[in-house]
């Protein structure tokens, strides 16, 4: 008989744990029934391999709102672990965990942590999410840690039982990104690809600190006056970096081209990828950008990069230098908030703007990290993923 296995995620559409949830449908054999379930939007949904269950239940901007809508979807979850006779429920997301746990019935209940928790909230809003994260998330069968990193955030932070947590990593789809890596760009950036390029690829919010990235590459341009830089998608701060780019001249080497159906093609093209994040829970993009055989640069952030790209190195060593690592260039992570056109550069930015200059001059170094980068992303391929979550 088929073991009934549930993912519960608001959309299957625009972000990394959407795609970790419809990778991992495609991953696990069909000798197993899997269903998907979510909120209410079904546009633009990432290609899957599971029965997609609509709760159509919106969301709300009121507190009010927001708390009765939580609670229609406990009511309407509950219903629907009955009905399917769901064997594993698993859910990404804050919300989803939460009433994943809440409409509990006979099911083993796995929560999935995507980030540092710790770090998600400010003033009261942080005590509440501390509060359910111990009371509500510890009632799982397992918390499911994306990293080592996230996995001692739990433990320091919150005091959750070291057994009770489970590392598993985000699983990749590597032979399709190697089919959509291949795909022509079109002709209006073939023209900005013909020069040394970088590219950065993620949400455009605080946490991926997209603005020192900015900031750096202006000391890049001078060394290397035709270095371009690409970033892709869309987020809360775009209309501030718009404004950084043309404070500092930098309109005709740095391009914001917002969201890409294929980031895979502009990633393959590119000499380099960087990650300059302030916080991470994995940095999945790490992986797929090494899928592509982009040689990383990444800041030395909480927490993931240097588990990919150092795996051999101690988790806690914190550095205040570029460092040329196993798999990639780690750079120190920033540290403050977000600095204008007429702010004092910081060491931070100095550095990651030396990894840049020397890996867009080393054609050997970067031939040497390609090369790495693909044995590497094998790691997370789906099979090997995949069974984790399969032996839960």
């Amino acid at each position: 008989m088929k073991e009934n296995i549930a993912f519960i995620i608001p959309a299957l559409t625009g972000g990394g744990a959407e795609r970790v949830v419809a990778n991992l449908t495609k991953g696990i054999s069909d000798d197993y029934k899997k269903y998907i379930v979510i909120y209410h939007d079904t546009e633009n949904m990432y290609e899957h391999n599971g029965n997609i269950i609509n709760l159509n239940i919106g969301s709300s901007n009121n507190l009010i709102g927001k708390s009765f809508n939580t609670i229609r979807r406990i009511i309407a979850l509950k219903k629907f672990k009955n009905k399917y006779k769901i064997d594993k429920c698993i859910s990404f997301l804050d919300n989803p965990n939460t009433i994943n746990v809440l409409s509990r019935s006979n099911e083993k209940l796995f929560v999935s942590i995507r980030n540092h928790q710790s770090k998600e909230f400010n003033g009261m809003t942080k005590k509440l999410h501390a509060l359910m994260v111990k009371k509500i998330y510890a009632k799982a069968n397992k918390i499911i840690a994306i990293s080592q990193g996230v996995k001692l955030d739990l433990i320091n932070n919150f005091h959750i039982d070291p057994k009770k947590i489970e590392i598993i990593y985000n699983p990749v789809d590597i032979e399709r990104i190697s089919n959509l890596k291949e795909e022509s760009l079109e002709e209006r950036y073939q023209t900005i690809y013909k020069n040394p390029t970088v590219i950065t690829v993620g949400r455009l919010t605080y946490q991926k600190g997209q603005w020192h990235l900015i900031r750096s590459f202006k000391k890049v341009v001078e060394k290397i006056p035709n270095a371009q830089l690409v970033i892709l998608g869309t987020g809360s701060l775009e209309k501030e970096l718009k404004t950084l780019i043309n404070d500092l001249g930098l309109s005709k080497n740095i391009h914001l081209i917002g969201f890409q159906e294929n980031p895979f093609k502009f990633i393959y093209n590119a000499d380099l990828f960087v990650l300059p994040s302030l916080f991470e829970g994995l940095g999945n993009v790490i992986l797929e950008a090494m899928a592509c055989g982009t040689p990383i640069i990444s800041t030395d952030c909480k927490s993931g990069p240097r588990e990919i790209l150092a795996p051999s190195t101690i988790l806690s060593t914190e550095i205040d230098k570029l460092k040329i690592e196993e798999y990639g260039i780690l750079t120190p992570v920033f540290k403050g908030g977000i600095l204008g056109a007429k702010d004092q550069v910081v060491p931070e930015e100095t550095e990651l703007s030396e990894a840049m200059v020397l890996l867009l001059k080393d054609d050997k170094l970067r031939g040497e990290l390609k090369n790495k980068s693909i044995k590497r992303v094998n790691e997370f391929s789906f099979k090997n993923i995949s069974q984790k979550w399969l032996d839960l």
